[in-house]
């Protein structure tokens, strides 16, 4: 309705002080343990070294889409074979995609 106001299609917007309705999300469920031995299997068997490293990676750290994508060479140490996940890729409303530390960050 908003567009419509702006296009001047209509004189104001029915809609203005209507709040939209909150978002409810299913909790995942969890793979099995014979499920994980099964994409892994298939994973090397089929899949590119890169797609194999990013699911593999997700399950095994429960890292997020935005946050694997975010890694940077920085990121990875080989010295004690550790990743640490800092930052993440979001979608921001009027920003579009941009790159944000995140907010819970290590205590020392």
């Amino acid at each position: 309705m908003s567009v419509a106001l702006d296009w001047e299609i209509i004189e104001n917007n029915p809609c203005k002080d209507i709040p939209l309705p909150k978002l409810k999300y299913k909790e995942g469920k969890a793979y099995s343990q014979n499920q994980i031995v099964t994409l892994f299997d298939r994973l090397r068997k089929k899949a590119s070294p890169e797609r194999r490293l990013l699911v593999e990676l997700a399950i095994v750290s429960a890292a997020r889409q935005g946050e694997l994508v975010a890694l940077e060479e920085k990121h990875l140490n080989p010295s004690n074979n550790t990743i640490l996940i800092e930052q993440a890729l979001v979608n921001v409303k009027g920003d579009g995609i941009v790159l944000k530390e995140k907010k819970e960050k290590e205590k020392e």
